[in-house]
């Protein structure tokens, strides 16, 4: 089967000022790597669906949903957090997002794709159920995994989320949701400044310290330390990654989720004391969709994953 590459127009459409940081040759830029990579070939493209009413208030308050409705703006933008503001196409282009990743789990749990990707923006995993946030208005991760939840009655689902920062929205989501583990790498003490004090089975935050690497030893010390330095991994990142890592020798992943979905986001420059260009999981940054189609090619779960990029 295909990997499913999911996208849209109206993504490229959502504007917050030339010099925000979050524009469209984001999206720009993973077409170019396609082209270069030479990836058209093992690709299905899909237009992103528009994410109803009903997918997103599983995820978020319905009060909240009508107040991102309501100040839609026609010409000027609109700011809901002092790094998010609506112009005149982001509804559209938000809804097309969150669509995205209704549509990437219903072309793989539909079996007509081995993996998909979803090449949209806005991003998504700094909105909470009544909050926008950090570039994001609807948690775009979120909505698929509920779809996955509770349309399709997956019983155990796995939300993998690596950036420079924490997924807080995703965490605010699902805190109290037994049928779902979200695991989060990312940059600590760093935007939005929480995930780091997570105490919870169904949470598997890993703060690291800016210049951590991969191929960092585990350091000595309590479950509980976080990575002390570059090149320093704590224990319990090596043991949260753990419960999400291929299966080895027969045996199961701990998590056992029938689904898997990766939540990537943007890489942090080299030098200036950022978060690693290579993440604990081995999966590199820079090569984010290749790396990801060839891991979802050796079935590294019973159903696939869902990529949902920003």
């Amino acid at each position: 089967m295909p990997l499913a590459f999911i996208a849209d127009p109206d993504c490229r459409l959502h504007e917050m000022g030339t010099a925000h940081p979050e524009s469209p040759r984001r999206l720009a830029a993973i077409e170019d790597f396609v082209i270069v990579a030479r990836l058209e070939m093992a690709i299905r493209r899909y237009e992103a669906p528009l994410a109803t009413r009903e997918q997103l208030e599983r995820v978020h308050a319905d009060d909240y949903v009508d107040a991102v409705f309501s100040v839609a703006p026609k010409r000027r933008l609109v700011w809901l957090d002092p790094d998010a503001a609506m112009g005149p196409h982001t509804l559209a282009a938000a809804l097309r997002a969150a669509g995205a990743a209704v549509g990437a789990v219903d072309l793989v749990l539909g079996q007509e794709a081995s993996a998909a990707f979803c090449c949209i923006r806005p991003p998504g995993h700094h909105a909470e159920r009544r909050r926008a946030m950090g570039f994001c208005f609807f948690n775009n991760v979120a909505v698929g995994a509920a779809h996955a939840l509770d349309v399709h009655g997956l019983e155990r689902v796995a939300v993998a989320d690596f950036d420079v920062h924490h997924g807080n929205g995703t965490e605010d989501i699902f805190r109290q949701e037994p049928r779902l583990l979200f695991c989060s790498t990312f940059q600590h003490p760093r935007y939005p400044f929480e995930g780091a004090g997570t105490d919870s089975p169904r949470i598997v935050n890993v703060p690291l310290a800016a210049g951590t690497t991969g191929g960092a030893r585990i350091s000595g010390g309590g479950a509980a330390q976080l990575a002390a330095g570059p090149g320093d991994l704590s224990a319990r990142a090596r043991a949260g990654i753990g419960r999400l890592r291929r299966p080895r020798g027969g045996r199961p992943c701990p998590a056992r989720p029938d689904r898997v979905g990766l939540r990537m986001g943007h890489r942090a420059p080299a030098g200036g004391g950022r978060a690693p260009r290579r993440g604990p999981a081995g999966l590199r940054s820079g090569r984010r969709l290749r790396a990801w189609g060839a891991g979802t090619q050796r079935g590294r779960t019973p159903q696939g994953h869902v990529g949902v990029r920003a």
